[in-house]
């Protein structure tokens, strides 16, 4: 996983944090 990838996940991650048990901010 390349850096863009990463960051593109990331970003897709904090604006679908509605999705339960994809992705945890703690």
């Amino acid at each position: 996983v390349n850096n863009y990838a990463l960051t593109m996940h990331l970003q897709q991650a904090q604006q679908s944090s509605s999705i339960p048990g994809h992705f945890h901010p703690d």
